[in-house]
């Protein structure tokens, strides 16, 4: 695995990749692309037309057929660093637990995620320049016929399925705790008052709990993990029309970027699409 960074011109049109951790490819353009057997996915960030450093990272690693999609927080010192430590650690620690299935690999993403929690909390207080440190993160695993989605803060994951996109995960945000609480009586304006603020973070404190949810896996399935720099811009009919219309996930990926920046890119965008099969494939299939 290596650690990959390019200087982007956020004056000019996505490009190239940003923060990236890779297990395979070598840099060779925008966006990345790991075809597996039966497992396919793409991914690409930018810093948006605002932000100064691109906060953001993102993960594919095709050997556990998982990808992860980590925005480190705004306002808070290494929020670069805590994003790419979240992702490489629930990388390392699901590569020493190996799931295999559905029932096994939902408790193991879970205690990952605890792992790389630590490991970002304890190195924010061993180092003044990165106290208090901390990131969202969204994760997808492949196994068997199902995905396993873990994540913790706004960061987000969506399915889309028939020409729908679907959101599989709930934002730990005081706007969606706003939302959720006052419902058909919550004032939008209210709501967008309290976006950037998350209830729960990567790091911020010494224990962390990442909600996971299981999903069966059926054929054409794509699924879309993404940083609030995209879903805040583009709407789920676009996300779903995007995949639709387009032959290949780099197109999609392409899609997606441009039209949050050019509708300001006002934070880090990110994205990874992910095209699993539904039959799965075995870690010997894989490793064949």
């Amino acid at each position: 695995m290596q650690t990959l960074a390019y200087d982007v011109d956020s004056s000019e049109e996505p490009t190239l990749p940003n923060n990236t951790i890779d297990d395979t490819l070598e840099p060779e353009g925008w966006p990345l692309r790991h075809p597996a057997s039966r497992f396919e996915a793409a991914g690409a960030t930018h810093p948006g037309r605002v932000r100064v450093r691109n906060e953001d990272t993102y993960g594919i690693f095709s050997d556990l057929r998982m990808c992860a999609v980590a925005d480190g927080l705004g306002g808070r010192a290494g929020g670069e660093v805590a994003s790419a430590m979240a992702i490489h650690e629930v990388q390392q620690a699901l590569s020493r637990a190996l799931p295999e299935s559905e029932s096994v690999a939902s408790g193991a993403f879970a205690e990952a995620v605890s792992q790389a929690n630590q490991a970002v909390h304890d190195a924010g207080l061993a180092s003044q320049r990165l106290k208090g440190m901390a990131t969202t993160f969204v994760g997808l695993l492949v196994t068997g016929g199902h995905a396993v989605i873990a994540h913790v803060g706004d960061s987000r994951a969506y399915r889309i399925r028939g020409g729908v996109a679907e959101r599989l995960t709930l934002d730990h945000s005081m706007r969606e705790l706003y939302l959720q609480t006052f419902k058909a009586r919550a004032d939008p304006a209210v709501a967008e008052k309290n976006a950037s603020i998350v209830t729960r973070a990567v790091g911020a404190r010494p224990q962390v709990r990442a909600d996971v949810r299981v999903e069966e896996l059926l054929p054409g399935d794509t699924f879309l993990l993404c940083s609030d720099g995209l879903w805040g811009l583009v709407s789920d009919e676009e996300m779903a029309f995007a995949v639709v219309r387009s032959p290949h996930l780099e197109t999609a990926l392409a899609s997606l970027i441009a039209t949050a920046y050019n509708r300001g890119g006002t934070d880090n965008i990110t994205a990874v699409l992910v095209r699993p099969d539904a039959a799965g494939a075995s870690r010997a299939e894989l490793n064949a």
